[in-house]
């Protein structure tokens, strides 16, 4: 062995167990996958800014496969309203403005920012994720060991 690598007793057994997880409990795998997804989910939607709520109730989870889980929105405009877009000169009628009195506005062309809710809800997410998974992890273990 070289001086700049290091051996931990065990790990390897450790390895094969925890895969053993995925074979001997698919079903509380899925539940736990699931419930990582609902978590990502719950931390996200407080982040969306609504004007009519279809954004922020579009969010679902949902197993994609053995291994993964997907949290997301189907709705069009999501990846623009967390990226920024450019807002096209356009004229906007009155009947979408509070208090207009005239026919409408014209809208300049701007640069709208981005709320990033999909970055920042990751972000609380991660510590709160790996608890979960800690907590899971040992569960299974002490359920593995008897």
């Amino acid at each position: 062995m070289a001086d700049d690598e290091f051996k931990v007793e065990g790990l390897e057994d450790m390895q094969k167990a925890l895969a053993s997880i995925t074979n001997k409990y698919p079903e509380e795998k899925g539940k736990e996958l699931l419930k990582l997804g609902l978590m990502l989910e719950a931390e996200l939607k407080p982040l969306v800014n609504v004007d009519t709520g279809r954004l922020r109730s579009s969010f679902n989870t949902q197993i994609i496969d053995d291994d993964s889980a997907e949290c997301g929105t189907d709705v069009e405009y999501a990846q623009k309203v967390n990226d920024g877009h450019v807002q096209n000169r356009r004229f906007l009628p009155a009947q979408y403005l509070k208090g207009c009195t005239g026919n409408g506005v014209m809208l300049s062309e701007k640069f709208i920012p981005g709320e990033h809710f999909m970055e920042n809800g990751f972000q609380m997410f991660e510590p709160k994720a790996e608890k979960e998974l800690e907590n899971w992890t040992q569960q299974m273990l002490d359920k593995i060991g008897g």
